[in-house]
């Protein structure tokens, strides 16, 4: 669902489209190359991001809440 949001950004126009994945289990989305794969941790440290979309494939696990707690700071 995450790397979905982000192909959809990709076609959106939107410039940059970090995808941040709670288990790094891809380097690259063959479909869409240019999204670039990151950690959800390193995506949510970087300081100048235009827009944040949390939640799609989250889940529900106590990591994907604390990392949901950590975005709406």
């Amino acid at each position: 669902a995450a790397l979905l949001a982000g192909r959809a950004a990709l076609k959106c126009g939107a410039g940059k489209v970090y995808v941040g994945l709670l288990e790094a289990s891809l380097v690259v989305d063959p479909l869409q190359p240019e999204l670039m794969l990151r950690t959800a941790d390193s995506v949510l440290r970087m300081p100048d991001l235009g827009a944040l979309a949390i939640g799609p494939g989250l889940g529900d696990s106590a990591d994907a809440a604390e990392y949901l707690d950590w975005a709406l700071e």
